[in-house]
C-alpha cells in the first residue's frame, strides 16, 4: 500500500494501484477457520490503510464503495483453503486461484481475471511425447513443451475498481 500510494498522483490512481497491489498477494491455509481469519484481517488492514491514505490526498475524501467491494473480491479469490501438497480443498476439489492480467486504457487501469487450478500453476503437466509425431522446436532445436492450463472461468475485462461485478466472460468445461 505504501508503494501504491507513493506511485499515485491522485485518489483514482491510488485506488487502482492499491487494488493492483492486492492482486499480487496469494495464500493457502489448511484450516478453514484460519482462512476466514486471514481474509477478515487482510480486508480490515486494507480498508484502514486505504481510508488513511485517501485522507492524506484530500481531507474531504470519502471511501469509494467500488474499491472496498473489489478489495473484498480480490482477497477472497487469492486466499484459499486447502492442502498445498495435494492441490485439493477439504472437499477434495482443486484449489482455484485467479490470475489478474492488467492493462491501461484511457488513463485508467483495467483487469481481466482468469481462474486456474493451483496444480496447473505450480506443477504444469507436460504433454506426453510420441516418437512418431512431429513437435515444434525452438530456435535451439529444443522441443517446446507447454504447460496445460485448467481454466474454470474467464471474466470480462473491467476497470480495476469494478472487479466486484465479477462479469463472467466464458465458462470452460473440462
Amino acid at each position: 500500500m505504501k508503494v501504491a500510494f507513493e506511485e499515485s498522483k491522485n485518489i483514482a490512481e491510488f485506488e487502482d494501484n492499491s487494488l493492483l497491489a492486492l492482486t499480487s498477494l496469494y495464500g493457502i491455509e489448511l484450516m478453514e477457520d484460519n482462512v476466514e481469519m486471514i481474509v477478515m484481517n487482510m480486508f480490515q488492514e486494507f480498508v484502514t490503510d486505504y481510508l488513511s491514505r485517501i485522507q492524506t490526498l484530500s481531507s474531504d475524501a470519502k471511501q469509494n464503495e467500488r474499491v472496498i467491494k473489489s478489495a473484498k473480491v480480490i482477497i477472497r479469490a487469492n486466499m484459499a483453503q486447502g492442502n498445498a501438497l495435494t492441490y485439493k480443498t477439504s472437499t477434495d476439489d482443486p484449489i482455484i486461484f485467479s490470475e489478474w492480467d492488467t492493462f491501461s486504457k484511457n488513463g485508467r487501469l483495467y483487469v481481466q481475471r482468469k481462474e486456474q487450478t493451483f496444480e496447473s500453476i505450480v506443477a504444469p503437466q507436460q504433454e506426453e511425447m510420441d516418437l512418431f509425431s512431429s513437435y515444434d522446436t525452438d530456435e535451439d532445436g529444443d522441443i517446446e513443451v507447454k504447460p496445460v492450463e485448467t481454466i474454470y472461468h474467464q471474466y470480462e475485462p473491467v476497470r480495476m475498481t469494478d472487479i466486484y461485478k465479477q462479469l463472467v466472460h466464458m465458462e470452460i468445461d473440462d
